[in-house]
């Protein structure tokens, strides 16, 4: 009597050297395969899988059980397609052979590894599937098309890609909603990503992954077109992540609703010089405002007004001066409120700046009547250096500085006067923008 096993060790070779018959090896060593082959594939090994459990008359309900480690029954690495579309695999497989494994699907998974895929479509309505995960890894996609019907079985658990790129990805819903968890973890995605008019009822993670980044050899350099990362009318109705993510390009949140669980925890916005920049972060600005994240909100309503500066200031739209001149002061002093210690940075340079200019006109002298019981202030008489920092620094302290500056100080220079007003001014400046800024932060 044969060994079931060893049969289906046999069958499972078979299988992987059928795919790779007659196929060509392009000049990075990956085998071109056609979406045929594949299905082909699959059939055969979820046949020899199939025809296991008839064989050994028991449930396998580990891979322990079968001596076999079953993430690699459906695994496929170092192959190249043009065409793969998940829907007439599913079903022509579901057709005849899903009743034979009716419990160990859920220990099967998909999994392509360094793969090259020019066109990937994820879909394929059915009420169970042949496998419960997908998982890719380390591939190069050119577009891909993720349907919510793909997810719209009980025995998926979800779609899991890592360390991938894809010049062109979109979501799109049609009579349901997208029901079940999507990782992406150190994914870039080139030059479109969209997902507009979609429902997300489950967890939409995106960590460590970087937005409109053209590295890709699908990429055409001489394109003229703008990428572009879109979620606009999305509607998000559990976690959502955007963990360490770059994004190269404004993503576009227009009328989406934002989960109340959602994150953009490490997340870096490089375009505010783009036309849609200045839209797209005030949209961010108010669906975060919405949710209750106002520290987020707070860091996209600095990304507007930055944009705003790029984008209409500088190019002259508004022309009158206050509002060229506030913006870029604001700019210069806080960076829009993301500079925390630089107003700090900004009184300490204006301290010492204005201290040299007054030992330079040598503004003070002491009037020994008035300090002669200030018994720690007499030693600094007869020294510029020393009158013109304590000056410097009561001019800095605002209101503060009567306690600094003692009476007997006195100003020998008109030009003196004149610099501790805008001094004065400076510092009052500054101080308010350090005020504005512990009011936002903590919302007081």
């Amino acid at each position: 009597m044969s060994d079931p096993l060893a049969i289906f060790q046999n069958e499972f070779n078979q299988s992987h050297t059928l795919l790779l018959k007659n196929a060509k090896q392009d000049d990075d060593g990956y085998y071109e395969v056609d979406e045929r082959k594949i299905q082909n594939f699959f059939k055969a090994r979820i046949t020899a899988y199939a025809n296991y459990i008839a064989a050994d008359g028991s449930m396998i309900t580990s891979s322990s059980q079968l001596n076999f480690s079953l993430d690699k029954l459906f695994h496929l690495e170092k192959i190249k397609v043009d065409n793969l579309n998940f829907s007439p695999i599913i079903q022509g497989i579901n057709n005849h052979m899903i009743s034979k494994i009716d419990k160990p699907h859920s220990l099967l998974e998909i999994v392509f590894d360094d793969c090259k895929l020019s066109n990937l479509v994820l879909e394929g309505r059915t009420h169970k599937s042949f496998f419960s995960r997908l998982r890719i890894f380390n591939c190069n996609i050119n577009s891909c098309a993720i349907k919510e019907s793909f997810f719209d079985n009980r025995t998926l658990d979800g779609l899991s890609v890592e360390d991938s790129f894809f010049q062109n990805l979109s979501f799109s819903s049609g009579y349901n909603d997208f029901q079940k968890k999507i990782f992406f973890k150190g994914c870039t995605f080139g030059f479109k990503l969209a997902a507009s008019g979609c429902v997300f009822r489950n967890t939409l993670s995106f960590v460590n992954c970087t937005f409109n980044k053209f590295d890709s050899p699908f990429f055409d350099h001489g394109a003229s077109f703008r990428p572009y990362c879109r979620f606009n009318n999305t509607k998000f109705q559990n976690t959502t992540e955007f963990i360490d993510c770059i994004f190269l390009t404004s993503p576009k949140f227009h009328e989406a609703e934002l989960h109340s669980d959602t994150s953009f925890r490490g997340s870096v916005f490089w375009d505010t010089k783009s036309e849609s920049s200045l839209g797209d972060y005030r949209a961010l600005k108010q669906a975060t405002h919405t949710i209750g994240d106002e520290q987020r909100s707070i860091e996209f309503h600095a990304l507007e007004l930055e944009s705003r500066h790029n984008c209409v200031i500088r190019k002259g739209h508004h022309t009158t001066w206050p509002i060229w001149m506030a913006s870029y002061a604001l700019k210069l002093f806080n960076n829009y409120g993301r500079d925390f210690l630089r107003p700090f940075y900004w009184l300490l340079l204006s301290l010492i700046m204005f201290a040299c200019m007054h030992v330079s006109i040598d503004s003070f002298a002491c009037n020994m009547k008035d300090i002669i019981n200030i018994s720690w202030f007499v030693g600094h008489c007869g020294q510029p250096v020393h009158l013109a920092i304590i000056h410097s620094a009561s001019m800095s302290f605002g209101p503060l500085g009567l306690l600094i500056e003692p009476d007997g100080m006195v100003i020998t220079k008109t030009l003196a006067k004149g610099l501790s007003v805008l001094q004065a001014i400076l510092s009052s400046i500054f101080w308010f923008v350090i005020i504005v800024q512990f009011r936002r932060q903590f919302k007081l």
